[in-house]
Formats: C-alpha cells, structure tokens, sequence
C-alpha cells in the first residue's frame, strides 16, 4: 500500500479534488452520481499509478538481478586466475551502476549499495585503482544515505580500503589520513567494549598498513613504532593462535633489519617461524629462510649453511622444487 500511495503525486490528488467538485456543479442535486463518477476516476487514476510504480520495481529487480550475475561471473574468472575473462563482467555491471556512480548513491537502494562495495573489490583486484575508489567513495555515501552511521564498521572497513589504495598509488598523505581515521575509529570502539575480532584486525591492518607506508617512503623508524603497535595490539585482543601474527612479526623483523638493528630482526623472526610452525606450518620454511639469511648478514656463516642444508632436504622430501631451488643457490654462493 505504501508503495502505490507513493507513486500518487499531489498533482494527481489535485486532479481528483477537482473532478469531484465540477461533478457536483454539473448535476446539482445528484450527488451520488457525482461521488460515483469522482471515485471511479480517481481508482482509474490509482491503477495507472500503481502500474508505473510497479513497472519500476520490476525495472530495478531486473536491474539487481543483471547486476548480481555480472559480479557472480567476474568473482568466478578472478577465482580461476582469468582476469583477462573478468574484465567484460566488470565492465556490464560497470554501466549497470552508471546513474548510481553518478548521483553518488545517494538515491540507491541498500542491496544495490552493498553490490557497489562487491564490485569496488573486484576492480581492486582487476588493479583498476582510481574505479576502485571511485565504488567505494560511493559506497559509504550510500550508506549513509540509507541510515547508517559514519563510525559504523562496514564504512570503516572501506576507509581502510580506500586508504590501501592510496598508498598503493603513492598518495603519502591522504593514505596517513585514512589509516590514522581508521585507527581512531577502532581505538574508540574497543574502548568502548567492542573488542571483537573484526574490530582488532581492522586495527591491526590499519597499524600495519602505516607502517608499510613509512617503510615505501623511506621513514623506517616511524615505520617500526607503528609494527610495534599493531603486534602489542594483536598479542593483547587477538586469539594467539591467528596466522595473522606471524606475518606481523615477519614484517618488523624486515624493518628492523633496514634499521640495521639485525639482532632485534633476529629476534622477531625466530618469533615468527615458532608461531607459524604452530599455527601454520607451511610457511614456516619461509620464515627460517629469512632466519638462515640474517645469520649471513651477522657473520655466522656456519648456522646459516646449517639452516640451508636442512631446508633442502625437507623441501626435496616435501617436493617444494621452488624453495629447494632458491636454498641450493644460496649454499652455493656461500660454498663459492
């Protein structure tokens, strides 16, 4: 009901007033027959409005479904490794939310806005940088066109997304912007009691994030405190368990080693290969080759050719033919 009234225009309740009224005029006392013929226009008039409201949903439903399947079939090549083939589904649901690009979602229905932010993800991966932004730009407006709040967490992860990409295009400063945004957000949110894990990697992402951003534009020491953030961060609110770590500790490791404090790289990687050969294993022959390497670097050649030759006899077992090619190469360049 309430969709047909909307599609009533005053116009249309002033035109039915009217002919009410003039009805009255013409046949003076018969006034049934009036309020017949006043009624009976002003139903006419109801179905055609009620028939173009409804042609609009079905317009908008075809529109979705269209819209829905293009992402489906993009999503399905990237998942296949094809974004050659990914390209022409992105491009049709590129068009089919040209006037919703355009208004800047402000007019979008939710399930259309939500789709925005599926296909922002999509253009992301496909490295389409300045769309990606674009989608999701959008994305938050039309959130918050349909009522939900700018602190809410959908609309922290896509500044958080939208920062991603501006370090990935070089844009220092608004990437800063984005990733101390985000991490104001979340500080205010677990303050708040709202420590879920969620909350805590978008926090922890957002560390990490700046602190590969110091690191791209040669600002190592600022890049360490921020690593420093985001592991005491995660070791105090996240499972210990989460693979996540393990990658945190890598990547310190690495800036400390720019640093030239390789002590402390040392220290954060054997961190890293322990936990990873906890909690995911099949990476942890990567993190012990970072481990042999900064033995070489510290001048304690005979444990790194230890490390090395260990890992060339558990990756031929494992039939890892790529890390036995790299650990024989650099025995041989200590052999030499």
């Amino acid at each position: 009901r309430v969709a047909i009234t909307a599609g009533v225009t005053n116009e249309t309740r002033f035109k039915w007033r009217i002919k009410c009224r003039s009805s009255q005029r013409s046949y003076g006392n018969h006034t049934h027959h009036s309020e017949t013929s006043g009624r009976h226009y002003a139903k006419t008039c109801l179905m055609a409005s009620s028939a173009g409201v409804f042609s609009f949903l079905s317009q908008d439903a075809q529109s979705i479904s269209s819209l829905k399947k293009e992402i489906g079939t993009a999503t399905m090549h990237l998942h296949q490794a094809e974004p050659h083939l990914a390209e022409e589904n992105f491009r049709n649901a590129l068009k089919i939310l040209g006037d919703d690009l355009e208004n800047r979602g402000r007019h979008s229905a939710i399930e259309r806005v939500y789709l925005m932010d599926q296909l922002g993800n999509i253009a992301l991966q496909l490295e389409h940088y300045e769309v990606a932004l674009d989608l999701y730009r959008t994305t938050i407006e039309g959130l918050v066109a349909n009522g939900i709040s700018r602190n809410d967490r959908m609309i922290t992860e896509l500044s958080l997304k939208i920062a991603q990409i501006y370090a990935i295009l070089g844009d220092t400063t608004n990437a800063e912007i984005g990733f101390m945004t985000c991490i104001a957000i979340t500080n205010n949110q677990i303050a708040q009691g709202k420590s879920d894990v969620k909350t805590v990697q978008m926090i922890g992402l957002a560390y990490e994030g700046l602190g590969k951003l110091y690191v791209s534009v040669g600002k190592p020491d600022q890049a360490i405190k921020w690593y420093e953030h985001a592991i005491q961060s995660a070791e105090r609110l996240l499972n210990l368990s989460d693979p996540h770590l393990s990658v945190l500790y890598s990547d310190a490791a690495d800036v400390y080693e720019t640093l030239g404090q390789l002590d402390k790289s040392l220290e954060m990687i054997k961190l890293s290969e322990d936990h990873a050969a906890k909690h995911m294993p099949l990476y942890t022959q990567r993190f012990t080759i970072k481990r042999a390497d900064l033995y070489r670097k510290l001048g304690e050649t005979a444990k790194a050719i230890e490390l090395y030759q260990t890992l060339a006899q558990l990756s031929e077992e494992r039939l890892d033919y790529v890390v036995l090619h790299e650990v024989k190469a650099k025995l041989k360049q200590l052999e030499s």
